[in-house]
């Protein structure tokens, strides 16, 4: 008996052992796997030098001014599924001196500067960074001089035409447009935008863009915020066959039999208040990722707040064939 239960110990024994020894294999391998794959994207990752130069070149910022450091996670990473499968990489970086602490981060997409974000973590509020060079006290002005720098570092030729409009408008109230491009500032209080768009046949397409975000910071223009995606995408068609009322009327018709559950709850009867609907002429990708297509979000506002805060009913409709898409409830008007 006492060697029938030694036998049975030892197995028990060995076959725990084989199991961890099984386990360990197994999480090696996917350990050595997600390692490879990390480092292959990786090697997709522009360089520090890149970086650095839009840091220093473009944005201007004195780093001399600062200890400069990379974050322990940065920097990462990773393939996007929802834009064609392009690497998007991003660096963090961390600025620190007596007076205050910035992070920026970096992003890169395709190997192409893609987005600068300044946020002040630490220090007196609304220190401004220090620059190498003076900032203009002109929202315009600041526009053209980052446009400018940003140009002789990329090349991008696109650039060309940007700049030509910045270098010919002196009008900051209205849309101005030069060829295939379209200004437009915004103030709103001590803040600033300039959305540089591309714009085909009178249809703008907002996500083909170039995007500058100012605070005004004793009285000069801070970027706080620099994104180019105007690289990324591209122009499927420009046919708008579909008028925003009909966006409408194709909207509403849509809903007639839409219904949502909550808590076990069916919500079918509602109305809609016709003279608060909102619509949006926004394009984007439809079947193919990086490729812009006309589309129309209509919101509409319901009688009343429904459970969990549901107070309208959003619908997409293709400008181009008048389909609706993606119907979904919505807390917001």
């Amino acid at each position: 008996m006492r060697l029938f239960y030694c036998q049975v110990f030892s197995y028990i024994q060995f076959a725990t052992i084989s199991d961890l020894s099984n386990n360990y294999t197994v999480l090696k391998e996917e350990f050595e796997a997600l390692k490879a794959e990390n480092e292959q994207l990786l090697s997709w990752t522009p360089s520090t030098e890149l970086a650095m130069t839009i840091i220093e070149e473009v944005i201007q910022i004195d780093i001399s001014k600062y200890q400069a450091t990379l974050a322990s996670t940065s920097p990462t990473a990773e393939t996007r599924a929802d834009l064609g499968g392009i690497v998007e990489e991003e660096y963090i970086y961390n600025l620190v001196n007596i007076q205050s602490n910035f992070e920026l981060r970096l992003r890169f997409r395709s190997g192409h500067f893609s987005q600068f974000v300044l946020t002040q973590l630490e220090g007196y509020p609304n220190y401004p960074p220090i620059y190498t060079q003076q900032q203009s006290t002109d929202v315009l002005q600041a526009t053209k001089d980052i446009i400018q720098r940003y140009k002789a570092v990329t090349n991008d030729t696109y650039l060309d035409e940007v700049y030509s409009l910045l270098s010919t408008t002196t009008n900051t109230n209205e849309d101005q447009k030069f060829g295939n491009t379209k200004l437009r500032l915004s103030m709103y209080g001590s803040n600033a935008r300039a959305l540089i768009m591309y714009t085909e046949n009178e249809v703008d397409f907002e996500a083909k863009c170039l995007s500058i975000s100012f605070q005004n910071n004793t009285n000069k223009f801070i970027v706080t915020s620099f994104t180019d995606d105007w690289f990324l995408y591209k122009v499927g068609n420009t046919q708008i066959n579909v008028s925003r009322d009909q966006a409408i009327l194709a909207a509403k018709e849509s809903i007639r039999d839409f219904s949502w559950t909550v808590n076990g709850q069916k919500i079918s009867n509602f109305q809609i208040i016709d003279n608060q609907v909102s619509v949006v002429f926004y394009p984007k990708t439809r079947s193919e990722p990086l490729t812009l297509i006309p589309y129309w979000v209509v919101t509409l506002p319901l009688d009343q707040t429904y459970p969990e805060g549901t107070n309208s009913i959003v619908a997409g409709v293709w400008a181009d064939t008048g389909e609706v898409v993606n119907i979904y409830t919505s807390t917001s008007r």
